[in-house]
């Protein structure tokens, strides 16, 4: 789940932005099912660090994950509610979220795991992320 302000022509993310549209609109933080599912994330400026070491550094067919860290989709709701004053966070069906986001989103994007890790890209490469947390981008 790649987080943060972009310099191109589209700025947003995906995910958190369209958490944070769906949310106001219910009035709650929003999750889906138990919320337990989690996402590997990382800031878009970080990501760029990353992208620039590989094309420096890395060997030709190498291959690298990219996060620091992880949250649940619950937690991230929960961030959601506290930081734009919403009621406390709520699940909803992952029917809702598949109508509100198309099957691609409701079941793949925030119904779904999606855990890496980037200990080859820290190692290899001497990759160090500066961003810590996606709640505190939130």
């Amino acid at each position: 789940m790649v987080y943060g302000e972009g310099l191109g022509l589209k700025k947003d993310s995906i995910q958190v932005p369209a958490l944070i549209h769906f949310s106001k609109e219910k009035g709650f933080g929003v999750y889906f099912g138990k919320g337990e599912n989690i996402w590997s994330n990382l800031h878009i400026e970080d990501l760029a660090d990353l992208y620039v070491l590989a094309l420096e550094k890395a060997k030709p067919g190498s291959l690298y994950y990219a996060e620091n860290g992880s949250s649940t989709i619950k937690n991230i709701a929960e961030n959601i509610s506290k930081q734009y004053d919403l009621q406390p966070a709520q699940s909803v069906s992952i029917q809702e979220a598949v109508n509100t986001f198309g099957p691609a989103g409701g079941y793949f994007g925030f119904a779904s795991n999606s855990v890496c890790n980037a200990d080859k890209a820290r190692t290899e490469l001497g990759w160090n992320p500066q961003y810590q947390s996606i709640e505190n981008f939130i």
